[in-house]
Formats: structure tokens, sequence, C-alpha cells
């Protein structure tokens, strides 16, 4: 599979490795992807291993061009964050690294999501000023690389005054909350589903129970 790629992108002259190079990480990686797939007992991940291998013969005939085949790959990959960033690094520089970064950030979305999960189901008592710390600013990234990518890198910054606001005591918890769900509930809904996790019980029923003034203080601290 990986062999049909490489051999591709060298005769394209869009990648300059020797042939022994190629031929050894084409074997890693395609044994990589046969360990993952086509030795699970699942039916539905051994399909996965052989559409595999046939978007690779695809590229290798010219059928997809570098964007199609990564895109086809994303979606076969998904989830698979270390073979995605392994495919990664036989593409071109230019499609790599927004490959790689993509895998970033949604790895980072889902430890996100796990942690956010783990302290709404904790007790209580035992979601700490530093563990809701280490959970918002995971969240406020979230928000940033979101709208960044939606090039309305504004709609971030309001959402950052909106909290500077609550800090100086200009608006109350109450107000704070109807800003925010002004700018994420049209677009991003979950964003602030996610965002009410962090407001003091009383004023959101899925609250944390951590005091949102001290819990942003504390993130300043730590340089948002």
């Amino acid at each position: 599979m990986a062999r049909l790629i490489l051999s591709a992108l060298a005769d394209s002259r869009l990648i300059n490795w020797s042939l022994s190079k190629r031929e050894n990480f084409a074997l890693r990686f395609d044994h990589a992807v046969e360990e993952n797939y086509e030795d699970d007992a699942v039916e539905g991940d051994k399909n996965t291993y052989q559409q595999f291998r046939g978007v690779a013969a695809e590229f290798k005939q010219q059928l997809i061009d570098i964007p199609g085949l990564v895109e086809r790959v994303k979606v076969l990959l998904d989830g698979e964050w270390g073979l995605l960033r392994t495919f990664a690094w036989m593409l071109p520089a230019d499609y790599a690294s927004r490959l790689e970064e993509e895998v970033l950030v949604k790895q980072q979305a889902e430890t996100a999501e796990r942690e956010r999960v783990r302290i709404l189901n904790a007790p209580r008592e035992t979601v700490t000023l530093e563990t809701a710390c280490e959970l918002a600013l995971a969240y406020v990234r979230k928000v940033r690389t979101k709208y960044s990518e939606l090039n309305q890198v504004h709609v971030y910054h309001a959402f950052l005054g909106a909290l500077n606001m609550l800090i100086s005591g200009e608006k109350s918890y109450a107000e704070v909350q109807n800003k925010v769900a002004s700018l994420f509930e049209a677009e991003n809904p979950e964003l602030l589903e996610e965002f009410r996790m962090f407001l003091p019980e009383g004023v959101s029923s899925t609250g944390s129970g951590v005091d949102l003034q001290a819990l942003l203080n504390k993130m300043l601290t730590m340089g948002v």
C-alpha cells in the first residue's frame, strides 16, 4: 500500500526519497496498518484494511490526486492518530504539516472531551481548582482553534472579553453566560454546553461548583 503511494510520489518528483528508504518505510507502515486492521476479528476493520489498499492503488493509477488521497485516508484511519501521523510523513511538506496539525487538534479535543466527561461524572467534592483549571485551559484553546479555523478570531476575542468583564466585576455570571450563548449557540452549541460546566452550581445545573472567577485568575497566572 505505502509502496504504491511512495512510488507514485517519487515518480511525480514530489518526494526525493531513495528507493531503499521508500521500501523500508513502506514495509514498516504497511505492517502497522495490517497489524491494526487485518488481524482484528472485527469484519469492519478487515474491510477498512482492504479499502486502504484500494485507495493506494487508485492514487498510483492517478485516479485521485493528493488532496483526494489525504481525505480518503483521513476517513479510513480516523481515530488512529499514530497511523495518520506516520502517513503524513510520506506526504510533501505542505500536505504533511496540515495533516499533522489537524491530527494534533483532534487528539487534543479527544483528550479534553474525556477529561470533561471524567470531571462531570466525578463527585463534586473531588473537582479541585487545579483540575478544573487544566480542563478550562484546554477548553479555551479549543475555542481559539475552532474560530481560527473559521477565520472568526473576533469571536474568540469577544469570548475572552466577556470573561475579563466577569473578573473585573462589570458582568455577573448570568450576564456572561448570556453573552457566551450569543457567541456560540448558533454555530457551535457544543461549546456553549461545555462552557456551562465551569459555572458555579446554581447558575448552571451542570456546573462544577468551582468559583469561575478564581478559576480565571488561576488561568491568567498560567498564561491563557
